[in-house]
């Protein structure tokens, strides 16, 4: 494929997501509300927005990694906070850059450039949270002068030069709900699972959840049916808990490995590589489920 992927900013995908959601007339949108309320049973839910209260069968939680439809449902976690923290660094470049995204791996953990439009970019940086803490207290021009000291020489390839703009860092969670369907709940996207964002593929497993959710939805319209609460879990939670942790394992996997600096193993991982470059069907299967394009055979 030309391209195995491509990034849009979060705030883009929720205006489309938005004005999309205007052209559906059994849509009731609130904003600038909050939840004041909310009660959930084994046959339906009810949710309170300032003073008006609604009662629903199902209950879709959306609301990301501290979900508030999940605790309430009493749902748990298995999980984990990284040792490392990752800090995104956002960066106007002299020249437009090459769409092309690469990824440096040490011991201290993974460095990344990340081409956005026009000649902005974003510059990824593992490390531990008091490396992190001190980089953002430096000046843009002091932090410049250390990414171009610890970042690989392709960062300045052709002698493309760059500028600082903003820095912001963040915690590495993993997380996964013990259930994706509970009495009239159901969990979907970071509520239900949150990963290393090693590969990009947090928000890529949502998208991956919702289009599960809707085969249900078209398989079974009557959702008050018995048979579509069968299908929630057949046909929902159990693949979905699958291959989400599958995903999930195998990033841990990846970042351990591509982090050892033990050379044993910096040499069983770039056979391993190798192999899988020179093996077409394989390196074929593993994009294809990268992107979402299939299941892992």
């Amino acid at each position: 494929m030309p391209q195995l992927g491509y990034f849009v900013e979060n705030r883009l995908i929720q205006l489309g997501c938005h004005q999309a959601l205007k052209a559906f007339d059994n849509v009731v949108w609130f904003t600038d509300d909050h939840i004041t309320d909310l009660s959930i049973g084994t046959d339906s839910s009810t949710i309170t927005v300032g003073s008006q209260s609604f009662e629903a069968r199902w209950l879709i939680g959306a609301d990301g990694a501290n979900s508030h439809v999940r605790n309430v449902a009493r749902i748990g976690q298995a999980g984990w906070q990284y040792r490392q923290h990752a800090m995104g660094i956002l960066v106007e470049m002299a020249n437009k850059a090459e769409p092309i995204t690469w990824q440096q791996f040490t011991p201290t953990g993974p460095k990344a450039f990340l081409p956005l439009f026009g000649r902005y970019a974003s510059l990824v940086w593992y490390d531990s949270e008091n490396t992190l803490n001190g980089l953002k207290k430096l000046s843009p021009d002091q932090l410049k002068a250390k990414i171009i000291s610890e970042f690989p020489d392709e960062l300045m390839l052709n002698n493309n030069d760059f500028d600082v703009l903003e820095c912001a860092s963040f915690p590495l969670t993993r997380s996964h709900a013990t259930k994706y369907v509970s009495q009239s709940s159901i969990l979907i996207g970071d509520a239900a699972h949150t990963i290393n964002p090693l590969a990009g593929q947090g928000v890529n497993l949502g998208f991956k959840d919702v289009s599960a959710l809707l085969d249900c939805v078209e398989r079974c319209s009557d959702i008050k049916s018995v048979e579509f609460s069968n299908l929630l879990i057949t046909d929902y939670e159990t693949p979905r808990r699958r291959d989400n942790l599958l995903m999930m394992s195998a990033m841990d996997g990846f970042y351990s490995v591509f982090s050892n600096s033990n050379s044993l193993v910096s040499s069983a991982r770039n056979k391993v590589l190798k192999l899988v470059q020179r093996f077409t069907p394989l390196k074929q299967q593993v994009l294809a489920y990268a992107i979402g394009a299939q299941k892992w055979k």
